[in-house]
């Protein structure tokens, strides 16, 4: 009897260190999730200050008339750049400026707009607007700025961003093999910024919902940012009836990231970005095949250093001339916590991710000067 009582308290005692113990983890994760939202936002108040001193002309949102608008795309100078998701994107000028003009598709701007019946159009305004009234406000350094609108004909104008997107540097050979590590892991900490920057405004977060290399630019000053954040959900919203969303409203919160499931597919998309700057292969089957090759974390470790080496070579880009391939496998299974197919285990952004990527991206500046 006295046996098992004390057998009981044992049990007891252990459940409470270990309750203590996952306590414990919970808070020194709460501290560094405080500590990078804390880092990352005082970074934002100090490039809003630089701007404010500039003068920046792109802090400011202009909504522009249908008249206004026809001149600047109907301009000789306008540059046709391609189509993406949301549409035509056109090069122009507003006054002293270079934009990026997004016309939507099957739309003209010189043209009136549809009937009713084609889209329900006036719905689909209320829509643009309600975004237009979040997005405008949202800046950051590593987010491509709306700076104006036209409701009336559903374009949108933005920054102007000349150095292509992270595909091309990806893709295109000359641009890889000036793409050097520094400048990947610099890209991978400008992007984990912007997505913990969305996903912890107030009152509720933002998700972008189409992450991928082609949404990701560069300044002149090779700076990167996000474009066609949280765009997914408005080409969802204007391609079906106003009653399969809810109305206006149902738009409203299917726009914000209102539970955890939606800022998981960043998250998710994020983690593949991660494998391809380090492979420079595209998103179709990488995580399968470079987990088919790395294998778990504890197998590679119980591998020799020339082991290691030998299928991180098979892995790498091979114009990563100056990439120290222990940092390529931190970023590889970082990108592979990060696209696990289980959210559950995924890392959380800022208490994981973001401390790790500073890490490396202080190592790369060290090591390349």
């Amino acid at each position: 009897m006295v046996l098992g009582r004390g057998r009981s308290q044992h049990r007891q005692q252990a459940i409470r260190a270990n309750n203590a113990i996952k306590e414990n983890q919970k808070l020194r994760e709460e501290l560094r999730r405080t500590e990078t939202i804390v880092s990352i936002y005082t970074k934002h108040r100090w490039w809003m200050e630089e701007q404010a001193s500039r003068s920046y002309e792109m802090i400011r949102f202009t909504e522009y008339r249908p008249s206004q608008i026809h001149r600047v795309v109907n301009d000789r100078d306008a540059i046709f750049l391609g189509i993406g998701s949301y549409g035509s994107v056109l090069q122009c000028k507003i006054g002293e400026k270079t934009v990026a003009v997004k016309i939507p598709n099957n739309r003209d701007s010189r043209k009136p707009l549809p009937s009713m019946r084609e889209f329900n159009q006036e719905a689909n305004r209320r829509a643009l607007k309600m975004q237009v009234a979040i997005l405008k406000k949202i800046r950051h350094q590593n987010l491509v700025t709306l700076i104006g609108a036209c409701p009336e004909r559903q374009i949108l104008i933005y920054e102007f961003l000349p150095n292509g997107s992270l595909k091309d540097h990806l893709t295109e050979s000359g641009q890889r093999r000036r793409f050097t590590w520094k400048r990947r892991v610099r890209a991978a900490s400008s992007i984990c910024s912007a997505l913990i920057f969305l996903h912890n405004t107030e009152p509720y977060p933002i998700v972008h919902g189409n992450l991928k290399t082609s949404n990701i630019l560069f300044s002149k000053d090779n700076v990167c940012k996000l474009s066609n954040f949280a765009m997914s959900h408005l080409l969802q919203y204007t391609s079906k009836p106003v009653s399969f969303w809810g109305g206006v409203k149902g738009f409203a919160r299917m726009l914000i990231g209102s539970d955890t499931h939606k800022t998981q597919l960043d998250v998710s998309a994020l983690g593949i970005i991660r494998l391809q700057l380090v492979t420079a292969q595209e998103p179709k089957d990488l995580r399968k095949n470079v987990l088919s090759k790395l294998g778990d974390i504890i197998r590679f470790q119980g591998k020799s250093m020339e082991q290691q080496h030998e299928v991180l070579k098979s892995i790498v880009d091979p114009d990563l001339k100056k990439c120290q391939l222990d940092d390529a496998a931190e970023m590889l299974f970082l990108g592979l916590k990060c696209s696990d197919p289980n959210e559950k285990h995924r890392p959380d952004l800022a208490a994981d991710v973001w401390p790790l990527i500073e890490e490396m991206k202080s190592s790369a500046s060290h090591r390349q000067g």
